[in-house]
């Protein structure tokens, strides 16, 4: 199975099964939840009664700590990563939404809404029981909370119908759902989804120093500004005394673009350059660019996700460190947005660690192309793989409105009776035969050519003419014949002259 199509339990692997064993991660894991943990863990928080709604704003609300109605609420979750076919969106491109036009995807650019990674999970591959226990706790906890606001809604409703006016409805997307029926309601949620940070960021544009940890031992173009010792004549003044007429800028250019090739250079950071909030050239993803990026001034940033040395993840290293299969533990808050008649329930991820590595194979991401317009599919297949019958090409030929000289069908016997003439003719009468055959036939009795469609409508149309082909050949043979009397007539007379 491919990492894009996994779930938890489809690949078989060692380290999976180290996980299970007495006193190994597991055991562990369920003793730190349920009982080092205790309500900081979300399956044994209740809503109403732990925690509570915060109204911030029309456009959306979260939750804070009952007891201090200030404090904002937070809790821990954990799972497996799934792949990207139930959700989970680790690439460069994260969840930036394209349009509708995949062969012409909408760039992400310096003023695109934030763009966030988002986490599927999972119950963990050959969990225990108690371990699968925990995991279901939690899916009841996402439950309630959807059922705790949906008794506030109808409370709203009420009062707002009781005034005359009608009451607003919303298409809901909670943050838990079923991978084989994701847009149903109704049915038992086995999958969380959580959203992380922003994963880009625009500094402000302007004179300030915007260079970031990750270069800090390139030298600044600002740091190697000082004052020039001038003369009275405003040239500079070595340390001789000597002064020189003009101060040439190159060195000054050179050293500037040399500082911005460097920041440019697909370098990666030290770990000491490695901290949450820190911001990197985004180029530093294996799958940075192409068309889906259209970027000026973004800069890349660094969220809290750790892994199990606790050590921050860089996001060139997430394809690795955070593929499916990954146990992990979140540390989320959760918030409510309504939107264009949309309630979304987000689990905002606020930091993240990893509790067990995966032994799913994955491969480094590439450049995304968008695809190309090409037929897919069984309609594809039909269309591409028939052949032409040889007779379909016969019937084109065949039907060629063009009529050449070779192409006429003359009535039967004419065409024959001309040739053979032709073939019997030699000496010096041919000329005389040639004149003869070539004589234009009248007007009243021509042959119209475009009328010829099929030797079945010339037969018709030569039985219904008045025009006789014998007529024809009669007509010749006469005027050869008359010709043949003249020229003996005139060759006795000059022989009688000679006498």
């Amino acid at each position: 199975m491919s990492a894009f199509n996994y779930q938890p339990g489809s690949v078989s692997n060692r380290l999976f099964d180290l996980r299970r064993e007495s006193g190994g991660l597991y055991d562990y894991l369920v003793d730190l939840l349920n009982k080092q943990m205790g309500k900081s863990f979300f399956a044994n928080a209740e809503v109403g009664k732990d925690f509570t709604r915060s109204v911030k704003g029309r456009g959306m609300y979260s939750f804070v700590d009952k007891e201090s109605q200030e404090r904002p609420f937070t809790t821990n979750v954990f799972g497996e990563i799934m792949g990207a076919k139930y959700g989970t969106l680790l690439t460069a491109r994260y969840n930036h939404y394209p349009g509708e036009d995949r062969h012409n995807p909408l760039p992400l650019t310096d003023s695109s809404k934030p763009t966030k990674a988002v986490i599927a999970l999972g119950c963990p591959s050959n969990a225990t029981e108690p371990l699968r226990n925990l995991w279901y706790n939690q899916l009841c906890a996402a439950v309630e909370l959807r059922k705790y606001d949906l008794q506030w809604e109808q409370e709203v409703a009420n009062a707002v119908t009781a005034k005359g006016q009608q009451a607003e409805s919303f298409v809901v997307k909670e943050f838990v759902k079923n991978t084989d029926y994701p847009s149903v309601f109704d049915v038992e949620p086995n999958c969380m989804i959580l959203t992380g940070p922003a994963m880009y960021t625009t500094p402000p544009q302007g004179s300030s120093n915007t260079l970031t940890s990750s270069n800090k031992s390139a030298p600044s173009v600002r740091d190697r500004m000082k004052r020039r010792k001038l003369n009275e004549g405003g040239f500079v003044v070595t340390d001789g005394g000597s002064s020189a007429s003009e101060v040439s800028p190159q060195s000054s250019s050179v050293q500037t673009t040399a500082s911005s090739v460097s920041l440019g250079s697909k370098v990666y950071p030290t770990k000491e350059d490695v901290f949450v909030g820190a911001t990197y050239n985004p180029n530093l993803q294996h799958d940075f660019g192409g068309k889906a990026f259209a970027f000026n001034n973004a800069r890349l940033v660094q969220p809290d996700f750790r892994d199990v040395t606790q050590q921050l993840i860089g996001p060139w290293d997430f394809y690795e460190k955070l593929k499916p299969g990954t146990l992990v533990m979140a540390n989320i808050d959760v918030a409510v947005f309504l939107v264009h008649g949309r309630k979304t329930y987000h689990a905002n991820i606020l930091s993240l660690r990893v509790l067990g590595e995966s032994g799913v194979s994955v491969e480094r991401p590439q450049v995304f192309v968008p695809p190309v317009h090409t037929a897919v599919g069984p309609s594809a297949d039909s269309f591409n793989n028939f052949t032409l019958p040889p007779f379909v090409a016969d019937v084109a030929h065949d039907a060629s409105p063009s009529v050449t000289s070779s192409s006429v069908t003359t009535a039967p016997g004419h065409k024959d009776s001309l040739s053979s003439k032709r073939k019997s003719s030699s000496g010096s009468s041919s000329s005389t035969l040639d004149d003869a055959v070539d004589t234009p036939i009248p007007s009243s009795k021509s042959v119209d050519v475009n009328m010829i469609d099929s030797p079945t409508v010339l037969a018709q149309k030569t039985s219904n003419s008045t025009f006789d082909v014998s007529t024809t050949d009669n007509q010749s043979d006469a005027k050869h014949s008359s010709r043949k009397e003249k020229n003996s007539k005139e060759k006795n007379s000059k022989a009688k002259e000679k006498q």
